[in-house]
């Protein structure tokens, strides 16, 4: 009987090889750090609009349950803004932290 040879990949011993996977890591680490700052500027877009559609109810409405809810949306917008810059913090921090205990020779960001 014949023997069919394994077609295992072979583990990557040159240099450059070894460069690109630090290279694939480093973009992986930069494409987290972008999802990171577009999720805070969401919560930033998110909670404005709250503020400023409650703005708009102040000008142009005159009832006391309008009143109430607009100050309930300057309120619940401006948690949201807060929300979002201390969780950009926090990834931001385990992103760092992470990069640094897997790859303590690499440059972090």
């Amino acid at each position: 009987m014949l023997r069919r040879k394994s077609r295992r990949p072979s583990k990557p011993e040159d240099n450059q090889t070894r460069k690109a996977l630090i290279l694939r890591d480093s973009l992986a680490i930069d494409r987290t750090k972008l999802a990171n700052q577009r999720t805070v500027l969401s919560f930033f877009r998110t909670g404005l609009s709250l503020i400023v559609t409650s703005l708009a109810i102040f000008q142009f409405s005159k009832s006391e349950a309008a009143f109430i809810a607009a100050w309930g949306m300057i309120f619940l917008g401006s948690i949201i803004i807060i929300a979002g810059f201390f969780n950009y913090v926090k990834v931001n921090r385990n992103i760092n932290r992470s990069y640094y205990e897997d790859f303590p020779g690499g440059e972090g960001g």
